[in-house]
């Protein structure tokens, strides 16, 4: 991480918060720092890029069609895999919705991705 969080980390838990984060998984997470980790890698929209958090508890990958066996060296260090359809405010409805369709297909036939929603783009909340 690019920062010491191992004071915040003391502080919190000896208030009884459990801690988690999102990263696209560039920089490795201390092991014990967080209660839960959630990978969302981006390599879809860069691929040199190294993943280099290779654990955690939920690996989340949007999909824009890649095939899934880019993510095979990844899915056994996480306990829940996630397939989200890409969604892009500046594309119409019916286009979004074709995503979705596609992307649950996916799921549908690629066990043991599940399907994730980014419900606040759906319904226009940022």
């Amino acid at each position: 991480m690019l920062n010491d969080l191992w004071p915040l980390h003391r502080l919190l838990k000896s208030r009884g918060y459990q801690l988690s984060c999102e990263s696209n998984g560039t920089i490795e997470i201390p092991e014990d720092l967080l209660d839960w980790i959630c990978i969302s890698p981006k390599d879809q929209m860069y691929p040199q890029v190294k993943i280099r958090q290779r654990t955690g508890d939920e690996l989340k990958c949007v999909y824009v069609g890649q095939d899934l066996t880019l993510y095979d060296g990844l899915k056994d260090g996480f306990n829940h895999h996630f397939l989200q359809p890409c969604y892009i405010d500046s594309e119409s409805v019916e286009w979004n919705g074709k995503n979705f369709a596609m992307t649950e297909a996916v799921v549908k036939q690629s066990p043991p991705w599940r399907l994730s929603l980014q419900t606040h783009k759906w319904m226009g909340v940022d």
